[in-house]
């Protein structure tokens, strides 16, 4: 079962990257900044559901501070470009 635990939390770690790769083309190709989509995104989860916990203080502030922290850590290290953005998060 722990398996099949982490091949779920793979597939959305490559989910996650895929979709963000995919923002970060689609923004290069329109000039938008994409600093706005994660603000909007947070904004959407406390307004269609404040109980949830994703929508509570704690993780939204947590998780994009984390988020954040790792963006960093792959900059310094790496460098910027969009594939590594797309890692960062995935």
């Amino acid at each position: 079962m722990r398996g099949r635990s982490v091949l779920l939390w793979a597939w959305r770690g490559l989910g996650a990257a895929l979709a963000v790769g995919s923002l970060e083309f689609a923004a290069a190709l329109g000039e938008t900044p994409v600093s706005l989509i994660p603000f909007v995104t947070s904004i959407a989860v406390v307004l269609g559901m404040p109980e949830a916990d994703p929508a509570q203080p704690r993780a939204l502030v947590g998780g994009h501070l984390v988020s954040c922290g790792i963006g960093f850590l792959i900059l310094l290290t790496l460098g910027s470009s969009p594939i590594l953005a797309a890692a960062g998060v995935g």
